[in-house]
């Protein structure tokens, strides 16, 4: 259970009583979690589905975090019990989980990584939006170690980065990108990996720094989903992320951003039909200063958009603390 949590601008400490339960590792934990929930892996027991109903000792309201398809052991126990419970959904690029607890009195709520027009669809035709909770990726890894400073850095030392692994998805953003100068290119499989164990990847304060220091960041999509933790990260260090309006642009017009940040004001990144179309934005930028403006505006933006996300997170908790 959660107990004297450290003080944050958001009342953690009132979610006493529910107790939690994780499939992340500590070493799979990320501080983004952290930043975003307002407590550590420490706080969280243990979840192993084929272990779960022996382990279980109390009636408390239950949160988990897992995997896609990981958490319907603990979903009938709930049903069963009559047990109120909030899900934390990690990772479901694919959309494997199909969710339908969602319509269930027990479930409080449900948070996940990576919009989908189905699971929204889903949530408002059963009358349950109120209970879906979209949250971005954040950023992976350790976050950086240090406040920018203006004496350290030179933040228009790169007018655009990428570091990533090469992908087929990704040879148009790089074959494009590669017409401005000073660029910042890195080609590595490895960036995810824990420091210890990358060959090729930057450690996380070089990688930081590159993306402090460069007016742009790349994000273009992965194997499988538009949606990277680079975009995430960028926003972080203050560079103006790039990437397209969504994965086929070609047949659609669709902005897949706006759905996860639900804003009606313009985003402050660089969103494009296509990859030239996006170079063509950033030389613009660049030909008329702008881009200065609108690194500000990212960063302004960014803030604003955890502070609702560890809102909806923070009321969510107390709505399932009400059942204790």
């Amino acid at each position: 259970m959660i107990n004297n949590l450290a003080n944050r601008d958001f009342d953690h400490h009132l979610v006493d009583g529910i107790e939690i339960f994780s499939q992340l590792s500590p070493d799979l934990w990320r501080p983004w979690l952290t930043e975003l929930f307002g407590f550590t892996s420490e706080h969280c027991n243990s979840y192993r589905p084929s272990q779960f109903e022996s382990t279980r000792t109390t009636k408390l309201p239950i949160l988990l975090i897992a995997f896609p398809n990981q958490e319907h052991c603990l979903v009938s126990y709930c049903e069963r019990h009559k047990i109120y419970y909030g899900l934390v959904i990690l990772g479901d690029e694919r959309l494997e989980d199909f969710m339908g607890y969602i319509i269930s009195d027990k479930c409080i709520f449900v948070a996940r990584e990576y919009w989908h027009p189905f699971v929204s669809h889903l949530a408002r035709a059963s009358g349950n939006s109120d209970k879906l909770i979209s949250i971005g990726l954040g950023w992976h890894g350790a976050s950086r170690s240090h406040p920018f400073e203006d004496s350290l850095f030179d933040r228009e030392r790169y007018v655009w980065n990428f570091i990533g692994a090469r992908k087929d998805t990704r040879s148009a953003a790089l074959k494009e990108f590669c017409l401005l100068d000073r660029g910042f290119l890195h080609l590595a499989n490895d960036g995810l990996e824990p420091e210890e164990h990358r060959l090729n990847g930057l450690n996380d304060n070089s990688y930081w720094n590159i993306l402090q220091q460069s007016i742009f960041t790349l994000s273009p999509s992965g194997w499988m989903h538009l949606e990277t933790f680079r975009l995430y990260e960028a926003m972080e260090a203050g560079s103006i992320p790039v990437t397209l309006i969504n994965a086929m642009p070609t047949n659609s017009d669709f902005n897949y951003w706006s759905n996860i940040f639900k804003t009606n004001r313009p985003l402050p990144f660089v969103l494009a039909m296509s990859w030239k179309d996006a170079r063509i934005q950033c030389q613009n930028l660049l030909d008329t200063g702008e881009y200065s403006k609108d690194r500000q505006l990212v960063t302004e933006f960014w803030v604003d958009v955890k502070q609702k996300w560890k809102k909806q997170i923070s009321h969510a908790l107390k709505r399932l603390a009400l059942y204790h």
